[in-house]
């Protein structure tokens, strides 16, 4: 097995802009070894009346999932170990989670597989520099909070309280409790949390509001600089991570649909649109989605901006616990990427801060 290559006849084609297709094939021999993980797996995942979680037999097992669908399983992991290599060895730069398939796939026979996956494409990057300067750059703003920002917010606290009482009232006797927004009391608050009094409450409410009135306006500016970065930059976008950016928008677009109590079908249906004509509208917004992360990837490597492989796990763990079912690989990618976004940006605010000094 030592000697076993891990791939063999690798062919790339490119099929568009910075987009390509790696088709090869992997030895039996390789797809063999991966054999015991694979009914590890299988063993926490497969649930069968009369057997406990991971004591189930290899034969009870096969039976039920089929030596089809275990094979498969070992050529995907097989292929799984074999895509950095390639990589590598064939001095690609993709981007993105890559697109695989197999071409062939029949238990005790070589296992044929076909990636597609995009490329980093070439990148005219605009003087970030200057742009950090020209967004980042002059006197800092000073955050303000007025007395009315902060009334408004504690009127708000006393209506929330004001709901509560109502709910916690009609629970014991009917829907009659019609009392106004209580006032707040040193009493009340210090059923809220950890605060002394009202007036510590009310200084404690004032900073949480200046802080963040605060990340509001770093954000405006962040937006900003994006706006300029895409403006001024050239590249062409592999279709690949224009459509994986439309995905991810329209799932966003979903779920806040759902979260406000409504279905998604009958949302199309009140305001008189398709799923595809929702996808048309995110559209534009995606395409500059996907050109600010090609250059925001560029910057970053032209940098030398790396996430810490630590910061990436520990977040990716913490996903991972959050959302159980989710892909491990794509959770990570998904953080590595957003850990790079955020150094890219320090960098530009940091940048920008040393132009003024």
């Amino acid at each position: 097995m030592a000697d076993e290559p891990l791939y063999a006849n690798i062919v790339i084609r490119e099929t568009g802009p910075a987009e390509a297709e790696i088709r090869g094939e992997i030895s039996l021999a390789r797809v063999e070894n991966h054999r015991a993980a694979v009914l590890r797996a299988l063993q926490g995942r497969v649930s069968l009346p009369g057997f406990r979680p991971g004591h189930i037999s290899e034969n009870i097992l096969l039976s039920h999932v089929g030596e089809a669908a275990l094979f498969e399983d070992m050529a995907e992991l097989a292929i799984r170990e074999a895509y950095p290599r390639i990589i590598e060895e064939q001095r690609l730069a993709p981007i993105g989670k890559p697109s695989v398939s197999l071409t062939r796939c029949a238990p005790g026979n070589p296992v044929g597989f076909l990636i597609r996956t995009a490329l980093m494409p070439t990148v005219t990057l605009p003087d970030y520099r200057a742009i950090a300067r020209e967004i980042f750059g002059g006197k800092e703003v000073a955050v303000e909070i007025t007395e009315q920002e902060v009334a408004d917010a504690l009127l708000q606290i006393r209506q929330a309280l004001a709901t509560r009482q109502k709910r916690n009232a009609a629970a014991v006797d009917g829907d009659k409790n019609t009392e106004p927004p209580p006032e707040l009391t040193d009493e009340l608050v210090k059923d809220i949390g950890s605060f002394a009094s009202v007036a510590d409450f009310t200084e404690k409410l004032r900073g949480q509001i200046k802080y963040e009135k605060g990340l509001r306006l770093a954000e405006k500016k962040r937006i900003e600089a994006s706006e300029r970065l895409v403006e001024r930059s050239q590249t062409t976008i592999p279709a690949v991570i224009t459509e994986s950016e439309l995905e991810a928008l329209l799932a966003r677009f979903m779920h806040d649909i759902e979260r406000s109590g409504a279905a998604f079908p009958d949302y199309l249906a009140h305001i008189g649109k398709s799923e595809e004509d929702i996808r048309r509208d995110l559209r534009p917004k995606a395409d500059k989605n996907a050109k600010l992360q090609v250059v925001l990837n560029e910057i970053a490597r032209a940098e030398n901006l790396r996430p810490q492989n630590k910061e990436i796990e520990r977040l990716t763990t913490l996903a991972l616990k959050r959302e159980p079912k989710a892909d491990p690989e794509a959770a990570r990618a998904h953080i590595t990427m957003m850990l790079a976004n955020e150094a890219v940006f320090q960098f530009l605010e940091k940048e920008g801060a040393v132009a003024t000094q």
